[in-house]
């Protein structure tokens, strides 16, 4: 796995990450961006099957994103790549789903408890709506505050699952207590990161649909893509950072 290249210490740390995950994504941005569309579709095509297509597609998330994630940093990613969480790490990351599906069923209970009518809109079509309305700014707010540990917790839970050969608990400690230690750095890069694409949006597709409707569109679904890859990117700069590799050891201490 290559390290994010070098910067000036001077630098903000949340411009170094953006800067290395730039230099990441355009080593192979094509690669990245049909890897992530091929991943949605399929796990796209396993929620839409019958009866378990849901639950399922939630169990196989930690093995996809730590796939995509292994075809992102290998300098020359091969069908072993693809396959190494499926392969070598399948049970644990498989149960790192299912304790995020209870974390997740635990949240939306606690908040069903406050406002009922809330989440039902959150399961309709309608649920950013449901967010934005100016009566629902407190079971908003306290759906942030209970997903938010949640996300910190599982944000590097799979790679070091995967990677590291964590256990569950272990990996869920390490990435939520790592995210709250330097939360500053991870605000601000993200909000960064967030109003560049939210710049992006708003110059190019507006600039396009007083010309082309359908090419704004088809500029709308290429912005995400990339937006989304950066944002793989980023995830994997960030843990590069604060989970370093180990350093080799001594010729003394293997002996």
């Amino acid at each position: 796995m290559s390290a994010p290249a070098p910067s000036s210490p001077r630098t903000p740390r949340s411009w170094r990450w953006l800067s290395a995950a730039y230099a990441m994504f355009r080593q192979k941005p094509v690669l990245i961006c049909s890897a992530l569309v091929f991943y949605f579709s399929l796990s796209s095509l396993i929620a839409a099957l019958p009866v378990v297509g849901a639950i399922l597609s939630m169990l196989l998330a930690p093995c996809l994103v730590v796939s995509l994630m292994n075809l992102i940093l290998r300098p020359r990613p091969t069908v072993g790549d693809i396959f190494q969480p499926f392969r070598e790490r399948l049970k644990p990351l498989i149960g790192l789903a299912l304790v995020q599906m209870l974390c997740l069923l635990l949240a939306f209970s606690l908040l069903t408890l406050v406002d009922g009518s809330f989440v039902q809109a959150l399961n309709q079509e309608n649920a950013l709506e449901a967010l934005l309305k100016p009566e629902n700014q407190l079971p908003t707010l306290l759906l942030l505050v209970l997903l938010t540990p949640i996300l910190m917790a599982f944000w590097f839970a799979p790679l070091l699952v995967a990677w590291r050969q964590f256990s569950i608990a272990k990996a869920l400690f390490f990435s939520f207590m790592t995210t709250l230690h330097n939360w500053r750095a991870v605000l601000g890069c993200f909000l960064l990161f967030g109003l560049s694409c939210f710049f992006a949006l708003v110059l190019l597709v507006g600039l396009f649909a007083t010309l082309n409707l359908a090419l704004a569109q088809m500029l709308l679904v290429f912005i995400v893509v990339v937006a989304a890859a950066l944002n793989f990117c980023l995830t994997c700069v960030i843990y590069q950072d604060f989970f370093p590799p180990p350093a080799p050891k001594h010729i003394s201490e293997l002996a």
